[in-house]
């Protein structure tokens, strides 16, 4: 058995001669290994704790590597002939499927056609479970990560997947490829082949935990098929066949997928999968309604509620109400911070104060929601015992007359320049575009004129980026528990272009300060109270104005497919790869 352990980051390697050590080790662990059956194959288990295990402390997030001899099927399969074409809408403006490609417009379901050495457990948030590595070791002093190789992992032509295919990948994705790999080149990994199925990746520096994932999130292709100068060979499930990009995509399954009988048996049910390239939501919704498209993850009550009116007259129609825990981030309307005014919290206070989510849930939701109240729900840095003010325009009304903002001939005019408060407010869906016409007339009672501009979701990001607005709707999401992931969003002058803080010109040195903070080595034993002290004070900033979460995933789908009423922990409209003919 192999240990990695994330705190600070301290990281080992436990042998199977450690008996002390892994002796602790369990009885610190004990909750998680109730979890974890015999018939594990080898897994990356991520467990939120804070314990010492011999010198080693881990204050944080750490991992275990678990290999088992004789792994088996971890899922429960049903034995479904693999013989159907499913037909999923994506909207979305998506260019091509080769995830080694620089061009931005890289189609998320790339990963049916490219495996990783690992993936994230689908229903564990934070659990990861092995792809084409089957085990991973990090040296004592944690700057030798050493991956072997699965000893079936083959690619569509039947070719054995070897430590020059995995380096050529990770060097290609890192030193060549897309933006978002381009942090892992200021590591200067080194890269050896130990042995065909061996390697090892040096660097001058610790390894952290959030590297290891980033390098096990890479795609593994063919070495030589990366300069063929077409789409690499694939060593995924799908083979990509057919493809008009911006109208549609055809996958076809390949039959001898190396997987299917080690460590995928639970996926991958159909034999094609169509992708349907849409503009916006609304033609995706009356494909759906129409029957041309055989699965759906509702994302609105307005339209789940049509949906159940007609399932009353179109048994084929079936609808499923999954309950989940999964972590969630922020989703609101956001204040760019590029406009004067709304750089002041007491004004984003006073316009927060406006929004009367109590009424719109009532009258648009039946009170179906519970409104956002921390910017990490459900995960440890969960701050405790917040919850958000009651809304008021009186005191709404107040707090921008305090700020020097009064009412003259029924409009909001700044009293040392005369400036009209006027809001330029930016959504993404006609749900939403019903929203903020309540929101704006709250507004318009409190003097301020609302500008609603609605985009669609093919330029939504671009429109954005341009930053010709003062409010927008904006979701931030929680990708891994790792505090660094969790903090990209937030951090001020970074280089990611479409993070929040770029996006709506955040600079609050209330919010750098406790980055700062949590940043701080010598602040890891205290990281959990931190991250919940960040949580209220990005709240008491009055960044966003918080919609609501759902406590179920809802489902819907044609009776030609069939699949579990599970909760999983990646994106609902994903499920359907779990899913089979019917």
């Amino acid at each position: 058995m192999e240990l990695i352990s994330q705190a600070g980051i301290n990281h080992t390697h436990v042998n199977h001669k450690s008996i002390r050590l892994l002796s602790m080790f369990f009885r610190s662990l004990s909750i998680i290994y109730r979890q974890l059956k015999k018939n594990l194959a080898t897994l990356i288990v991520i467990s939120i704790t804070a314990t010492t295990i011999g010198n080693y402390q881990l204050d944080s997030i750490h991992e275990v590597i678990q290999r088992h001899e004789n792994p088996k099927q971890l899922w429960q399969k049903k034995a479904m002939p693999r013989q159907q074409t499913i037909q999923i809408a994506r909207v979305e403006n998506t260019e091509h499927f080769n995830p080694f490609s620089t061009n931005r417009k890289l189609s998320p379901d790339w990963t049916m056609i490219f495996d990783t050495l690992f993936e994230s457990d689908p229903k564990r948030f934070g659990f990861y479970q092995p792809m084409i590595a089957s085990d991973i070791n990090l040296s004592y002093d944690k700057k030798t990560l050493y991956l072997t190789i699965h000893p079936d992992a083959r690619f569509s032509n039947h070719q054995q997947i070897i430590a020059d295919d995995v380096i050529a990948s990770l060097e290609q994705a890192i030193n060549k490829g897309p933006i978002e790999h381009q942090p892992l080149a200021e590591a200067h990994f080194q890269y050896q082949a130990l042995s065909p199925k061996r390697l090892s990746i040096k660097a001058s520096q610790p390894i952290t935990f959030n590297k290891i994932i980033h390098i096990g999130s890479i795609p593994i292709t063919e070495k030589k098929s990366l300069s063929s100068g077409s789409l690499p060979l694939n060593s995924g499930a799908y083979k990509l066949t057919l493809h008009k990009p911006k109208h549609y995509a055809i996958l076809e399954r390949n039959p001898d997928y190396w997987a299917d009988q080690h460590l995928q048996q639970h996926k991958y049910q159909f034999s094609k999968i169509k992708f349907i390239y849409l503009k916006n939501r609304h033609t995706a919704f009356e494909l759906f309604k129409r029957g041309e498209i055989d699965f759906r993850w509702e994302e609105y009550y307005e339209n789940w509620q049509y949906l159940r009116q007609q399932q009353k007259s179109s048994p084929s129609l079936k609808l499923k109400e999954i309950t989940h825990c999964r972590p969630a981030g922020m989703s609101g309307f956001a204040f760019n911070h590029q406009r004067w005014y709304l750089k002041e919290q007491p004004i984003r206070k006073a316009l927060s104060s406006a929004f009367h989510f109590d009424n719109i849930n009532k009258a648009l939701f039946q009170n179906q929601y519970q409104r956002i109240t921390s910017y990490f729900t459900n995960t440890p840095y969960q701050s405790k015992g917040i919850a958000h003010e009651q809304s008021s325009l009186e005191d709404a009304d107040q707090l921008l007359i305090q700020h020097g903002w009064v009412i003259v001939d029924g409009k909001r005019i700044y009293t040392k320049t005369g400036e009209r408060m006027t809001i330029k407010l930016l959504v993404n869906s006609a749900g939403n575009e019903k929203i903020a016409n309540i929101y704006s007339a709250n507004l318009k009672a409190l003097g301020i004129d609302t500008h609603i501009e609605h985009a669609g979701s093919a330029d939504y990001l671009y429109r954005l980026k341009q930053g010709d607005f003062d409010m927008a709707h904006f979701t931030i999401s929680v990708p891994t528990l790792t505090h660094h992931e969790l903090l990209k969003p937030f951090i001020a002058n970074t280089d990611q272009h479409y993070s929040f803080s770029r996006l709506f010109n955040v600079q609050s040195a209330v919010i750098d300060a406790q980055i700062t903070v949590i940043d701080d080595p010598s602040m890891s034993e205290r990281r959990f109270q931190e991250m919940q002290t960040l949580d209220q004070k990005l709240l008491e900033e009055h960044l966003f104005i918080p919609f609501w979460r759902p406590a179920n995933d809802r489902i819907a789908y044609w009776d030609r497919i069939n699949g579990p009423k599970t909760a999983y922990t990646t994106r609902p409209r994903d499920h359907f790869k779990y899913w089979w003919p019917a």
